[in-house]
């Protein structure tokens, strides 16, 4: 079983964070890409969704924002992140 947490850099100013679990040799990859704003663990939908597959796929999830220490969210503009 995988798990990853890693920020990445996606353009000259703007980091995405990337966490992966699941299955790494079955060849199969699931990625959740959601809506701006949001984490990519809110309600618990797409860990749901993970937990179900885990064993048979490779989970990829995103967020394109910030969470910072203090638990606030910093959201980039979109021509941040192009």
């Amino acid at each position: 079983m995988t798990y990853k947490v890693e920020r990445v850099q996606i353009t000259d100013r703007f980091e995405a964070t990337v966490e992966i679990t699941g299955n790494v040799e079955s060849g199969k990859v699931v990625f959740v890409s959601h809506g701006f704003g949001v984490q990519r663990d809110s309600r618990g939908m797409f860990i749901d969704i993970e937990n179900v597959l885990k064993n048979d796929f490779l989970g990829i999830r995103f967020d394109y924002n910030e969470i910072q220490k203090n638990g606030n969210t910093q959201v980039a503009s979109f021509s941040e992140m192009s």
